[in-house]
């Protein structure tokens, strides 16, 4: 299935709206996305204290269709190392989507890789000191790209 690219002015946020279907969905966690290698190339603001703890980039989790019953949901925070920018034809910062029946990159042209650094960063230290629900109850109320 193609991913559709939708131009955005606050990625995460619209793409938990696409998820919860603008809030009127009940969700449930299931787990968290560890960021891929080519993240290592990402400039965190603080080194990671424990470099063996995971660099998280989103979630996964459930939503209730109100006709379809549960649908199993990601939400990734992203850069496109491959091309880059918007502006230079890549997705620069983006947070994927992933439904059952359809892919979505959010793409902002405002924001670039040292955002998409703040946000995992942000993410791995909410999950390692709040707690696994806490972290996901600030992440889906969108807090995690404030």
């Amino acid at each position: 299935m193609p991913e559709q690219v939708i131009e955005s002015h606050n990625p995460c946020n619209d793409a938990i709206d696409k998820v919860t279907s603008n809030g009127s969905f009940e969700w449930k966690f299931a787990g968290w996305t560890e960021a891929g290698q080519a993240a290592n190339k990402l400039k965190m603001f603080d080194a990671q204290p424990n470099p063996s703890s995971p660099l998280y980039s989103g979630m996964r989790g459930q939503f209730k269709h109100p006709s379809q019953g549960w649908k199993n949901f990601t939400i990734r925070h992203d850069y496109d190392f491959a091309k880059g920018a918007v502006q230079n034809g890549g997705k620069g910062y983006h947070v994927n989507v992933e439904l059952p029946d359809a892919k979505y990159a959010f793409t902002s042209r405002s924001r670039g890789e040292q955002y998409a650094a703040d946000c995992m960063q942000m993410l791995s230290e909410r999950v390692k000191h709040d707690g696994q629900q806490s972290a996901a109850q600030w992440f889906m109320t969108k807090k995690s790209s404030s």
